[in-house]
C-alpha cells in the first residue's frame, strides 16, 4: 500500500492547483480523502498559509474576553457565587477534555483541520454542517456587537 493521500487542509485557504494536473473527468470533491482522485492533487497542492503565534493569540484573547466580559458576570449573578464557580470550573474541564479528544482523533485519522476531521468522521454532510456552524458561530457575535 502506498502513502495515504490527503485532501486540501482548509476550504478557507483554498490551495492553488495547476490546471494541467486536473483530469477532465474529475467530478469528485477534492475534500474527500477516500477517493482515488485525491492522488492527483498530491503534487499540485500549494502549502497552506499559516497564521502567526501573535495573530492566533490575539484572536483567542479577543474571543474569550469578548464573550466573557458580557456573559460571565450575568451568569454569576443568576447562579450565585458557589454554583457559578462550580459551573465555570466544570465548563473549563469539559472544554479541555473535548479539545484533547478532538486533537487525538485528528492525529488518529491524520486530519490537519477541524473541517477535514468532520468530513473524515461524518462524510460530506459532516464537512457541510461543520462549515455552516463555524459561519453561524462567527456571524452571531458580529451581530451582537452591532
Amino acid at each position: 500500500m502506498g502513502a495515504p493521500s490527503h485532501p486540501p487542509k482548509s476550504p478557507f485557504f483554498a490551495p492553488r492547483r495547476s490546471s494541467s494536473a486536473l483530469c477532465d473527468d474529475d467530478t469528485s470533491s477534492p475534500h474527500t480523502a477516500n477517493t482515488a482522485s485525491s492522488e492527483k492533487y498530491k503534487t499540485t497542492v500549494a502549502p497552506e498559509h499559516k497564521s502567526t503565534l501573535i495573530g492566533c493569540t490575539a484572536n483567542l484573547v479577543t474571543a474569550i474576553v469578548g464573550a466573557g466580559i458580557v456573559g460571565i458576570p450575568y451568569a454569576m449573578r443568576e447562579t450565585g457565587l458557589l454554583v457559578g464557580w462550580f459551573l465555570l470550573l466544570l465548563s473549563g474541564i469539559l472544554g479541555c477534555k473535548s479539545l484533547r479528544l478532538l486533537v487525538e482523533t485528528a492525529k488518529h485519522v491524520d486530519a490537519a483541520s477541524y473541517e477535514v476531521l468532520a468530513e473524515t468522521v461524518f462524510g460530506q454532510i459532516g464537512w457541510l454542517v461543520c462549515n455552516i456552524m463555524m459561519f453561524i458561530m462567527s456571524w452571531g457575535p458580529m451581530l451582537s456587537y452591532l
